[in-house]
């Protein structure tokens, strides 16, 4: 009969530790260059061993469910759920009554891709509105409807809080 010791146990769970954050760090180098390209490889890695460690105290362990945390922590910040203005995120992978972890990662996931298209189709509109009264093409008057139709398709598709059909159209577009 073979006996592990938990001093060979948890060194046997370190190294998973170790391997999981720098097949992660890989991972989030290729996907996420453009933000990340500046940041020296040990401080990535401090970085991502820290925010997966506040995963698990959020209840995410599967593989997926610490990517998607990553992936919020680099739109929103290493230590996003700790800032007092993102109260509203940890609430939601807090609230255990909302359902496993996973479910609650999820929710809050598609809240923030929501969030996200109504910024950026707000952004839309107040550069199309910008252009001078009275001035611009027909093209530029075109626009700017097609701008104030996505918007309302948002706010239609926020409002009905179909998450699947969100995601396919931000897939659609990227």
């Amino acid at each position: 009969m073979i006996v592990v010791r938990h001093a060979q146990m948890a060194a046997l769970a370190s190294a998973g530790r170790r391997q999981f954050v720098s097949v992660a760090c890989a991972y989030l180098r290729r996907q996420f260059h453009d933000r990340l390209w500046s940041l020296p490889d040990g401080e990535l890695q401090r970085h991502v061993g820290a925010a997966l460690a506040r995963a698990g105290q959020f209840g995410l362990k599967s593989e997926r469910d610490c990517y998607r945390y990553l992936n919020l922590c680099i739109f929103h910040g290493w230590d996003f759920t700790a800032e007092a203005g993102n109260a509203w995120m940890r609430d939601m992978l807090a609230d255990a009554a909302a359902g496993p972890p996973g479910a609650r990662l999820h929710r809050l996931v598609s809240h923030c891709i929501r969030r996200s298209a109504i910024e950026t189709a707000n952004q839309a509109l107040e550069h199309a509105w910008a252009a001078p009264p009275g001035g611009g093409s027909a093209e530029a008057k075109e626009h700017k409807m097609d701008n104030a139709f996505e918007l309302d398709t948002l706010l239609a598709i926020w409002a009905s809080d179909d998450t699947q059909a969100i995601e396919n159209g931000i897939a659609a577009d990227a």
